[in-house]
């Protein structure tokens, strides 16, 4: 009784956390309301306050559930000593910036400069990905899909559900390519089977914030279609 109990609670609370990353995968929706075209420096500051509020809400889940904060990734990583499959993992989860990159050398107009935006939208803008990286890792690969590995009993069941998730909030249905949408897919495997392999979260933390940065850098300081 017990342990139907403990997944009954395990179910709910695993639905509310899930709950969250609904605006994120909604918003990518073509025609939506509230789907973004382009963010400005107040659109950044409310997102950034969004993930705060929703990283609360998952450290409050966590702490009282009573599992410790490090079955959830929330443990040190060595950082030394990562296996070389490991690192191999968050390389090719470079692998949609990449190909972008590539196929923007053939397009019309190629690489140009862009003037940069003013300072306060960059550092705005660097705080939004910092906390983006954070709740994104945290919910998707650290919350979900440890409680996804529980209730289902196979990894390999909670790598391809993670996977889906993060490939959810992040292809755009506005515009859309098979492409990207299997790259994206591709880059959260990656992040599942690196989060599978050493079960801390920060490493996974870390190589999304860089990416989000280097792609901010580039999208909007360096390449443009013209």
């Amino acid at each position: 009784m017990a342990e139907v109990t403990r997944r009954r609670a395990i179910t709910l609370e695993t639905l509310a956390i899930g709950s969250l990353l609904l605006p994120s995968i909604l918003a990518k929706i073509p025609g939506a309301a509230f789907a973004y075209a382009h963010v400005s420096v107040a659109q950044d500051v409310l997102s950034t306050v969004r993930y705060a509020s929703y990283l609360g809400i998952l450290i409050f889940v966590i702490w009282t559930s009573g599992d410790g904060f490090a079955t959830f990734g929330f443990r040190k990583a060595d950082w030394w000593r990562l296996p070389g499959r490991v690192v191999l993992l968050h390389i090719l989860a470079w692998a949609p910036l990449v190909s972008t990159l590539l196929l923007a050398r053939s397009a019309p107009g190629g690489l140009r400069f862009m003037p940069p935006p003013t300072a306060l939208a960059d550092v705005v803008t660097v705080i939004d990905i910092v906390a983006a990286s954070v709740v994104i890792q945290s919910i998707t690969f650290g919350y979900l899909m440890t409680r996804a590995e529980e209730l289902t009993g196979s990894i390999y069941g909670a790598v391809a559900i993670s996977a889906i998730l993060f490939g959810l909030q992040t292809i755009s249905l506005r515009n859309f390519h098979a492409l990207d949408a299997l790259l994206i897919l591709g880059q959260g495997v990656c992040y599942a089977v690196a989060f599978a392999l050493t079960r801390s979260i920060w490493p996974q933390i870390l190589t999304l914030a860089v990416y989000l940065g280097c792609s901010h850098l580039i999208f909007l300081h360096v390449w443009t279609m013209r």
